[in-house]
């Protein structure tokens, strides 16, 4: 058996900033932004476009004015001054057209949610930290990206343990960042940046009535300066109860 250290779990290394200098360079990405569970098997949060009159959708792209820096997550250039010209977006989407209007009630009334902009702060090393999971929803998954001091680690040697907790003290589950790197590559058949944890709760969600009653714990080895985690929910819910009851904390 290979000791954890000696497995190499980040075949795609996050890409290399670069400097601006005095030349104009493009930058070309694409996003992917599902709005329903499985558009093959279940529509639960599909937009149903057919049963509002002129009812329109908008999705709204918020580009930094800062783009220079120290931080691999948020700076393409580690020095100079970046000035953004152009900006063109191609946008195309995908749908299907029910016959006699065949839509799932019970799909077009759940919200599909990918709940995302949490950032964190205050770890501190061999100190354990919690991340609440959000109420009144069934959790799919839950992404996580922890950046330490503007750098990501391969191998997740900057994290000694994250797991998943039920009322503060009884672990559910349990789980390095090697093994969750593991289970990642098999998933995915790739591997993400370094410093990145996806968890999938889809086979079984984790259903949340009580906000802080499911946690992730976290044990971080090292924190440097300037060091974050953000992290993200994917999930469903009822139309129109969630947000009635503050489900939503940080």
């Amino acid at each position: 058996m290979l000791a954890s250290s000696a497995v190499d779990t980040d075949l795609m290394y996050f890409p290399t900033q670069d400097t601006t200098g005095a030349v104009t360079k493009n930058l070309m990405f694409e996003l992917n932004l599902p709005v329903s569970y499985d558009a093959r098997s279940n529509l639960d949060g599909c937009l149903v476009m057919a049963s509002v009159s002129n009812g329109q959708v908008n999705l709204n792209l918020n580009f930094a004015n800062n783009i220079d820096g120290t931080d691999v997550a948020a700076n393409l250039f580690t020095s100079g001054t970046a000035i953004i010209n152009n900006i063109y977006v191609t946008v195309y989407q995908q749908g299907i057209i029910p016959q006699n209007n065949a839509i799932p009630l019970i799909s077009a009334q759940t919200v599909y949610e990918l709940l995302g902009g949490f950032s964190y702060s205050t770890m501190a090393p061999g100190v354990q930290m919690f991340v609440d999971y959000p109420q009144a929803r069934n959790i799919l998954a839950n992404h996580m990206w922890y950046v330490n001091g503007g750098a990501v680690t391969t191998n997740g040697t900057d994290i000694a343990s994250i797991n998943l907790v039920m009322n503060s003290n009884s672990i559910i589950l349990q789980q390095t960042p090697q093994m969750i790197r593991a289970d990642m590559r098999t998933r995915f058949k790739s591997d993400l940046p370094a410093g990145y944890y996806y968890q999938d709760h889809r086979h079984q969600s984790i259903q949340t009535q009580t906000y802080g009653a499911i946690q992730k714990a976290l044990v971080f080895n090292t924190v440097n300066a300037n060091s974050h985690l953000d992290v993200c929910w994917e999930s469903t819910y009822s139309l129109g109860i969630a947000g009635a009851i503050g489900a939503v904390q940080q």
